[in-house]
């Protein structure tokens, strides 16, 4: 066994086996304009020979194959879950045996079951462990580690004034609408985080020098706080790590025993948070899998074991050990990764180069798709979720990673009904403990494998090898009361089959997201599932896809096991080094000097796992840049070619960017710059020393080709039945009986007709009557469709029918001649499915992004309205003002008739001023929804997008231009409008670029729907009436429960920063009154608290911002898990008192619209805090903080003008609530994040000298309210910055029930100067702004605080 030497695998991770100097290390030739490194002498023992004789091998760099020693029989992958340690021996060369074994795993001592599960493995085949030449290894032991917090006692240091970019995360919050929304805790307390001077700029220079003599001062302390790991996290090092490396060299002799890590050695990324939250991951797990892997290796060389140990990571390859423990944060997710990576065999294997893979278990399902080869990958994900399947709620690690979407819909996820009476399943589970109701061990709940149970799909008696008694009864009953009666189904069978098609659409809808977001085309996809319940709806889903193929491999239950032996050793690295693919910026030598660097680092670390590599089969490369449009926040991979570059290149990369680019939004951006940020190089070896894939399979991979291709023309090879049961055929519409398969016992060449079922041990494939089933020779089942069948063109489900037409189906077949109309079953599926569809659109238009408002703050906004202007949909984390604005435009298009002739391909183009409800920068787009029939097609409704972006000066040929205006005609891009957006300011196209944004969002939406539709059956008004009923049903219900009828009235003072540098108290007052029926009617008014005082110089809100808000607040309280919609809107009336503060016209010059809006909130929580005290909060930071940061540029003329370079936000307290103390720095009220400091440094000329929580700013209290944030910033060069501070309130949050209130904002340039709200102060080069956000207000009397979180908050200094 290799011993584990860290501090080395570090240095061969960073720099190659030649370290720092590369030029002095490891001989580097080049060949075919390729540098390649010799291979690299075996550092892993030789097993010792069977006898001494012959004379001795000569050493050659060459290395002999380790398969001249016969005793090497075997390899042996050990996967362990969280319940169940899978264990796979795979036994031969030629003629390869699996046996697969599970052992309960023991999460006490880890190493000691997967010891346990690899000799149970060896005693199934009766091998012994000398006869093993490679232990290939994934663990859930990492990502456990982290849910359950059981790493080690960590530290940070970090750069001076920013230990609390942890504390502050992204800002904002994971669901908008819920006020008791949480966020995980970071995974070093603020106590343990240490800062030291020292700063790097955006661009990588050195500002501040590190201070040695203070870092070398923080060791006693880190000693005495018992720190077993550190990491080191500085600003900006991603583009610069010799600060963090002199750190390490500094404190490594001090802290001998401490392990340490930096962010630039995990994750050399821009942006802060992710770095960090990703190297703090990577330090807490460090020393718990350093000491197992030590522990594992031990207990196997104890047995006998003499072969190397290889780990799987999340991004598909192996690695060894050593490198396992000085990146344990890679191998978190592993285990799923083995399951994408037995996909990519089954690829090879069957000769498919596009695949969609189907991990599903008794908890989750995940999808992954592979194109050419290569799985689909990403650069980032969450773990230890707050909320498991929102995305958002948990901590970020951004690493090189297999994309897995990940959805609630395993065997053991609960149906239910949720708020709108919809069928949803998951994201709760029954588990192992109690289980599914048919388990009999306790659980009463209705799951995804009852339902099975109930159509026949699974079997009592064969369910998990026979292992669980599966009581059919228990099922049904379960069915019925939690589905069938709550939906008004005839029979739990139809209970059953509606909880089917909702996990069967979900993944559908999950596998279609994920295509899109890659660009690809499922159509020409084949399916592999494995897992134990993924071949039970594998047909199905293949139905749904419209795929024509599925692939069932072997011992599909324990596919992520069998998918480590088909791993190859891989490692990638990425650089960050910013280049525009420009003339003039474009540099090939630096570019080549930089994969050059990334070789080093990934041939060494492949080289360090690799037991043998075959003379004659180099080691492949991987090249990936990511790339963007220059303005825009997030990249996109593109394959580059493995060779040096010329300057003659930067044609061809272009080309891949923006072919790339298209295949995703389906459109380019013209005259766009584009900028490479990062490079990627991925290394890959074979793994196993004996034998490769390609030559052990290559037979039988010609058999699977060729021999037993479906021929209907051909007699079937039919295997004997092993016996017969009935099944519910959603095609037929009956319960019918089909024959029931034994896997062992088919042949090679077997043939099976469906519908039937084939049993194995551990899983059932459902064969549907779309498919037949062939048995391939290397024991694949191969599902195809027939022969000239669409596999769509199916019989609508018996849940399309209304359910008045239906029959019970116990014994009788449905009547086909039954008029065919969407129930509220198949409306269901639709409006799940139109949900998904319109959050996915959104996700997808933040991604192309341009202003900083929208790509970093995530201000995007997406919506569909039917042709009366009713809202029908719209993403949840739409931001109130957005949400106003674009049912103002829509309102305002059809007032002015505006789309009477509006056609397919159009789309119009308004702002925020010409429909009175914003600025003149809220950029809003219109598309038509037509229906897709010949002739006059008819207009269904409309697709809206809205964003904020870059202030705006709109002239077209020297006139202003004429609002609306067409972004596209019949599909064509107005390139006059988009001209003029890119000139109206200096903002690298943020204008251009997000009005093209908006155009793509809305085409792309457009597809979607109507395709949604015609997947469904569903009509746009019928789909659109449910939806708002639903809506609007379950918020007077939920009314009437929470308030009943009632008259609750709420008033407060605040005070505001006015345009005359004048402080003016403004009285708001809300009014709430409800019916019986639930229906609420609100009235509000903002006036002036002064009798007779002019409102001219206070700041307001427009009338659309003031309802907006007024909305959301009400939403928060009555509306969560209901979606928004008109109907959910037509039970609230919001009057907002004509010539109030609240019903102020937006001019030209006006900054913010909803100045006041921000607050109606609060005053809404004031009216409902008497009858809900123990679920509105008290006050929050609610004025939403914006600094504008704006450089002067010379416009012509010899005139200047201020140039907006970039729009940077920040959060305050939220007020404490019942049982919660309030989120710090977080944005409300919307659904806003902050802006991370590295992204505004790197286009603004900007550097930050703080960004830290203000201690005592949250309100005291039972629960005390969120700490608000001070930031200090200066001008970084010789350019003078103008600064804009938005926040104009001069009081803070009040606190509730006895809390007492936060700390108000504050903003100065100087010790005696202020920043005010309209004018902007200009600063030059050493002259700081610091402002602070206001901390939310208390929540209950302090004294009755817990003790335990009074010292909690001393220990941590937020008190």
């Amino acid at each position: 066994m290799v011993k584990n030497h860290q501090h080395g695998a570090i240095g061969v991770i960073k720099h190659g086996f030649g370290g720092a100097d590369q030029e002095h290390g490891m001989r580097i030739k080049q060949t075919d304009g390729v540098y390649r490194t010799p291979i690299l002498k075996n550092r892993i023992p030789e097993p010792e020979p069977a006898t001494s004789a012959g004379p001795p091998q000569t050493e050659t760099s060459a290395l002999t194959p380790a398969h001249v020693d016969e005793r090497l029989l075997c390899r042996l992958a050990v996967d362990i879950g969280g319940t169940f340690t899978d264990a796979v021996l795979e036994d031969g060369d030629d003629i390869v045996k699996r046996h697969a074994v599970k052992v309960l795993t023991t999460p006490q001592d880890p190493a000691k079951g997967f010891v346990q599960a690899a000799m149970k493995a060896l005693g199934t085949a009766g091998r012994k462990p000398e006869q093993v030449r490679l232990i290939l290894h994934g663990t859930t032991l990492a990502t456990n580690a982290i849910l359950e917090r059981k790493g080690a006692r960590t530290a940070i240091i970090t750069t001076a004034g920013f230990k609390d970019i942890l504390d502050v995360a992204s800002g904002g919050r994971c669901d908008s609408h819920d006020l008791r929304s949480s966020r995980t805790s970071p995974l070093v307390p603020r106590h343990l985080r240490f800062e030291v001077r020292q700063r790097l700029r955006a661009d990588g220079s050195e500002e501040v020098p590190l201070d040695a003599c203070g870092l070398a001062g923080l060791a006693p302390r880190i000693r005495a706080a018992g720190i077993e790991s550190l990491a080191v996290c500085f600003l900006n090092s991603h583009m610069n790590d010799s600060h963090e490396e002199r750190a390490v060299a500094i404190l490594r002799p001090l802290l001998p025993d401490v392990r340490i890590c930096t962010s630039h050695g995990v994750s050399p990324e821009i942006r802060e948070y992710e770095r960090f939250s990703t190297a703090a991951a990577n330090a807490y797990i460090q020393p718990l899998i350093s000491k197992y892997l030590k522990e594992a290796e031990s207990l196997l060389q104890q047995q006998g074991f003499r072969c190397p140990l290889l780990l799987m990571t999340s991004g598909g390859g192996l690695v060894d050990s050593d490198t396992a423990a000085a990146l344990p944060i890679r191998l978190v997710e592993s285990g799923p990764a083995g399951g994408v990576t037995l996909a990519q065999h089954v690829a090879r294997e069957v000769d498919v180069s596009e695949l969609l893979s189907l991990d599903m278990g008794g908890t989750t399902a995940k999808v992954c798709a592979i194109s050419n080869g290569h799985a689909a990958v990403a650069r980032q994900f969450e773990v230890d979720r707050a909320e498991r399947f929102i995305k958002g709620s948990g901590l970020p690690v951004r690493i090189p990673c297999l994309d897995l979407v990940e959805i609630s819909g395993g065997g053991g996820s609960i149906a239910s009904i949720d708020a709108v009476g919809s069928l949803q399943v998951g994201p709760h589970s029954a588990g192992s403990e109690p289980g599914p109701a048919c388990y009999s061990r306790g659980g009463v709940k209705a799951t995804v494998t009852d339902s099975d149970l109930v159509l026949g799909r699974v079997e009592s008696g064969a369910f998990a090898a026979g292992e669980v008694n599966l009581v059919s009864d228990n099922a049904s009953d379960a069915l019925r009361r939690d589905v069938q009666e709550p939906l008004g189904l005839a029979s739990s069978c139809l209970a059953a089959q509606a909880v089917a098609e909702a996990v069967e659409e979900s993944l559908a809808t999950a596998a279609r997201a994920h295509a899109a977001e890659h660009g690809l085309d499922l159509s020409r996809h084949a399916l592999v599932a494995f897992g134990g319940a993924a071949p039970l709806r594998a047909a199905h889903l293949a139905e749904r896809l419209g795929l024509r193929k599925v692939f069932i491999p072997p011992d599909a239950s324990v596919g992520s096991a069998i998918g480590f032996l088909s791993a190859p050793l891989a490692f990638e690295a990425l650089k960050s080094r910013p280049m525009r693919l420009t003339e003039g910026s474009f540099d090939c030598t630096e570019i080549n000097a930089v994969y050059r660097q990334l070789w080093h680092q990934t041939i060494s670390v492949v080289a360090l796992g690799s037991a043998r590599w075959k003379p004659g089969r180099p080691a492949k490369e991987r090249r990936r840049a990511y790339g963007r449009y220059v303005g825009q926040g997030w990249e996109i991979g593109i394959e580059l070619p493995n060779r040096d570059f010329v300057q003659d290149d930067l044609e061809m990369i272009q080309n891949r960017f923006e072919d790339a680019y298209k295949k995703v939004f389906s459109r380019t951006v013209p005259g766009a710059a584009v900028e490479i940020r990062s490079w990627a190089l991925g290394v890959v070896a074979d793994s196993d020393p004996l034998t490769w894939a390609r030559e052990r399979f290559e037979h039988s991979r010609k058999k699977a080709r060729t021999s037993y291709a479906l021929d209907e023309n051909k007699q079937p090879n039919m295997p004997q039945v092993h016996h017969r049961r009935k099944v519910f055929c959603a095609s037929s519409n009956s319960l019918v009986e089909v024959p029931v398969y034994q896997r062992d016992d088919l042949p090679g060449g077997a043939r099976i007709l469906g519908p039937a079922i084939i049993q194995e041990a551990y899983t059932t494939t459902v064969v549907t009557h779309s498919f037949d089933c062939v048995v391939l020779e290397n024991g694949f089942l191969q599902l195809e469709a027939r022969r000239g069948q669409s596999v769509l063109e199916q019989s609508p489900s018996p849940l399309h029918l209304h359910v008045n037409q239906q029959e019970d189906i116990s014994g009788t077949n449905l009547h086909h001649d039954a008029q065919l109309k969407p129930s509220a079953s198949s409306l269901q599926l639709a409006w799940s499915s139109l949900l998904a569809a319109v959050e996915e659109q959104a996700e997808l238009m933040l991604r192309a992004a341009f202003s900083p408002l929208a790509r970093e703050a995530g201000a995007v906004s997406f919506a569909i309205f039917d042709v009366s202007g009713r809202l029908i949909a719209q993403n949840s984390k739409s931001t109130p003002s957005l949400c106003g604005l674009m049912r103002s435009f829509v309102c305002s298009l059809q007032r002015g008739k505006h789309v009477a002739n509006i056609k397919e391909g159009d789309t119009l183009l308004g702002n925020g001023l010409w429909c009175s409800a914003g600025r003149s920068s809220d950029l809003v787009a219109l598309t038509p929804i037509l229906s897709p029939t010949e002739g006059f097609p008819a207009l269904l409704g409309f697709i809206v997008t809205a964003t904020h972006t870059s202030s705006l000066d709109l002239t077209q040929d020297g006139q202003s231009v004429t609002w609306p205006a067409f972004l596209s005609r019949s599909g064509e891009v107005c390139q006059e409008l988009l001209s003029c957006l890119t000139g109206s300011v200096e903002q690298h196209g943020d204008c251009a670029g997000d009005a093209m944004t908006l155009l793509t969002g809305n085409e792309l939406g457009v597809r979607r729907i109507l395709a949604l539709l015609s997947r469904h059956h569903v009509d746009f008004t019928s789909l659109a009436d449910y939806a708002c009923m639903a809506s609007k049903k379950a918020i007077l219900q939920k009314s009437k429960q929470m308030l009943g009828p009632g008259d609750w009235q709420h008033q407060t003072v605040v005070r505001i920063a006015g345009s005359d540098e004048q402080e003016h108290a403004v009285t708001l007052t809300a009014q709430l009154k409800t019916c019986s029926e639930g229906a609420i009617c609100l009235n509000l008014d903002a006036i002036p608290a002064t009798p007779g005082e002019l409102i001219n110089n206070i700041a307001g809100s427009t009338h659309a911002s003031s309802v907006a808000f007024a909305h959301f607040a009400l939403f928060c309280v009555l509306g969560q898990g209901i979606p928004v919609n008109g109907g959910m809107l037509s039970t609230l009336t919001i009057e907002v008192a004509q010539g109030s503060l609240l019903d102020t016209k937006p001019t030209c010059h006006s900054h913010d619209s909803s100045t006041l809006a921000y607050l109606i909130p609060d005053v809404i929580f004031g009216c409902l805090g008497t009858k809900l005290h123990n679920i509105v909060p008290a006050a929050s930071s609610s004025m939403l903080f914006r600094l504008d940061i704006s450089t002067r540029t010379n416009i012509g003329n010899g005139a200047s003008g201020l140039t907006t370079m970039s729009c940077h936000v920040e959060g305050g307290g939220l007020g404490g609530i019942a049982g919660q103390d309030g989120l710090s720095a977080t944005v409300f009220p919307s659904s806003l994040q902050s802006t991370p400091l590295e992204v505004t440094e790197a286009v603004c000329p900007v550097i930050f000298r703080r960004k830290e929580l203000v201690a005592d700013s949250g309100g005291p209290g039972r629960n005390r309210g969120g700490l608000g944030l001070r930031v200090t910033l200066e001008p970084a060069g010789a350019e003078t910055v103008s600064v804009r501070f938005t926040q104009s309130l001069s009081s803070g949050p009040n606190g509730a029930f006895g809390g007492l209130p936060g700390k108000q904002a504050e903003a100065c340039a100087s010790a005696d100067g202020r920043i005010q709200r309209f004018d902007f102060q200009q600063l030059s080069m050493g002259q700081p702004v610091t402002f602070e956000t206001s901390g939310g207000g208390g929540f209950g009397p302090p004294t009755k605080r817990d003790r335990a979180a009074v010292l909690a908050d001393i220990q941590d200094g937020f008190v």
